[in-house]
C-alpha cells in the first residue's frame, strides 16, 4: 500500500521510486553517522585522472570537515592552503589533492557544470572561495560521474564498458539453460552496415527470439545530461531496428544466429 501512488500523481516522478531512494540515502546516513553530505556511494575504481573514486572521497569528506570547522557560508583562501587542509585531513598527496581542488574549481566557460558540481570558485590565478551552500546542496551520487566523463573520458569510457560487461555476462550466468541460448556482443553485418548486438536470447522450447541493446551512460543531472542519454538511446533503438533487419533471414531457424556465434573466434 505505501508503494501506491500518491494522489493527484501526474507520473514526472514515480511514487515508490521515491521512497525507496529516501529510505536508502537515511540508511546510508546512519551507516555513516548521520552526516548528509557523505550521503553517496562513489565506486573505488571511478577514474578522475590523477585520482580514483576512493581518493575523492576521502578527499570529499576532509573538505566538508574543513568547511564545518570554518562555520562560513563563504571562506577565500589561497589554493596552497586549501590542498594543505585536504591532504592532512585526507591522508592524499599534495599532487592527488591538488588533482581534486581542480576537479572542482567551477569554469565560467563550462555551461554543462554548476556550482552544485564545482563548488570552488577562482578568484585569482592564487585565492579560491569555498561556496558552502553548494556543497550542502550537491548531488554527489549524480556529480562525480559527470565530473569523472570531463576528467578522464577514455578512463570513463573503459569503467562504464567494464561494467556493461560485466552486467551482460551475470545476465548470461543466470539465464542461460539448455532450452535457453544467451550470446553477448552477437556481431553482424549486413552491407555496409555493421555492429554488434549486445545481448541476444532465444528460447528454443518457445520459438521466442529477444534482443536487447545496453547502454551506460552519465546519469541525468542536467539539462545537458539528458540531451545526451537520449542520443544515446536513440542511437541504441535506430541500431536494433538495423539488427532487424539483419536478423530476418534467420526467421525460419533462429538457432543459427547461435551456431554462427559459437563458431566465431570474436565471441
Amino acid at each position: 500500500y505505501r508503494f501506491t501512488d500518491a494522489p493527484g500523481w501526474e507520473g514526472r516522478r514515480d511514487h515508490a521510486c521515491r521512497i525507496l531512494k529516501t529510505e536508502i540515502d537515511e540508511m546510508m546516513a546512519e551507516e555513516k553517522g548521520g552526516d548528509p553530505l557523505l550521503r553517496f556511494d562513489i565506486p573505488p575504481e571511478l577514474p578522475f585522472g590523477a585520482i580514483t573514486g576512493r581518493q575523492y572521497s576521502q578527499a570529499w569528506e576532509a573538505l566538508c570537515g574543513y568547511m564545518r570547522q570554518v562555520g562560513k557560508a563563504v571562506d577565500v583562501l589561497t589554493v596552497r592552503a586549501l590542498v594543505s587542509h585536504i591532504r592532512r585531513r585526507s591522508g592524499l598527496s599534495r599532487p592527488e589533492a591538488r588533482c581534486f581542488v581542480r576537479l572542482l574549481t567551477f569554469d565560467r566557460t563550462d555551461r554543462t557544470r554548476t556550482l552544485f558540481h564545482r563548488p570552488l570558485v577562482p578568484l585569482t590565478t592564487n585565492t579560491i572561495a569555498i561556496v558552502a551552500p553548494a556543497i550542502l546542496h550537491s548531488d554527489q551520487d549524480g556529480a562525480t560521474y559527470g565530473l569523472s566523463a570531463d576528467a578522464d573520458p577514455g578512463g570513463y569510457s573503459r569503467f562504464t564498458a567494464k561494467r556493461e560487461r560485466g552486467f551482460l555476462d551475470d545476465i548470461q550466468t543466470v539465464y542461460q539453460t539448455p532450452s535457453v541460448h544467451v550470446v553477448c556482443r552477437r556481431k553482424y553485418q549486413m552491407g555496409t552496415d555493421e555492429g554488434d548486438l549486445d545481448l541476444v536470447v532465444y528460447d528454443s522450447a518457445r520459438g521466442c527470439l529477444f534482443v536487447g541493446m545496453a547502454k551506460t551512460f552519465v546519469p541525468p543531472d542536467t539539462v545537458y545530461d539528458v540531451r545526451d542519454c537520449n542520443t544515446a538511446i536513440q542511437h541504441a533503438l535506430d541500431q536494433v531496428e538495423r539488427a532487424r533487419l539483419w536478423i530476418q533471414q534467420f526467421a525460419d531457424n533462429a538457432g543459427r544466429m547461435f551456431e554462427d556465434a559459437v563458431s566465431e573466434p570474436a565471441l
